[in-house]
């Protein structure tokens, strides 16, 4: 069995959470091409076993590469097993995480009727301040304190990223790929 899993990351935050499912699909004797969208755009998903589309979210907003991949190839992904996740400062926010589904997954699959993931993945995304500039640094403070976050220090990255459910979400994609595959 082989997968392919593409994604599109801002500030390399969902690149890591890629890492980490292709790890998990290792680990289980799956083989994997890991494609950063941004640098390899002709990647095509005939001739995998399972497609994992990734996703950062910036400004509410799917990367523009993973999106295009979607739109290109989606037929060819309506035929195979596949599943898609984002990463996403919001996602992590309890009062704000179903809002986060329905904006980044529902909002994207209403657009792509023909996709049938086998599994969706929310995941809470990663600050890292010095890949920001002033404006976009002021404005995520801004909105992480209107979200109740009062101590913010901007000398080290602020990761809300749940690697155990990352790893749980994984292996359930695993396990769902086995048994459709016996």
């Amino acid at each position: 069995m082989k997968a392919l899993i593409v994604f599109g990351s801002n500030t390399g935050s969902t690149k890591e959470i890629a890492e980490t499912i292709a790890s998990k699909l290792s680990d289980s004797g799956i083989m994997f091409d890991l494609v950063d969208l941004k640098k390899e755009k002709s990647i095509r998903p005939e001739g995998y076993d399972l497609v994992i589309v990734g996703s950062g979210i910036k400004m509410g907003k799917w990367t523009t590469e993973a999106l295009n991949y979607l739109k290109d190839h989606e037929e060819s992904l309506s035929l195979l097993p596949h599943a898609i996740f984002v990463s996403s400062g919001f996602a992590s926010e309890p009062s704000r995480r179903e809002q986060s589904k329905v904006d980044y997954i529902d909002a994207v699959l209403d657009k792509h009727p023909i996709l049938k993931p086998l599994s969706t993945g929310l995941f809470g995304g990663l600050y890292d301040w010095k890949r920001y500039n002033f404006v976009i640094k002021r404005l995520v403070i801004s909105l992480l304190k209107s979200m109740g976050h009062t101590e913010i220090d901007t000398s080290k990255p602020l990761d809300f990223r749940d690697w155990d459910m990352i790893n749980a979400w994984a292996e359930e994609l695993v396990s769902s790929v086995m048994e459709g595959n016996q």
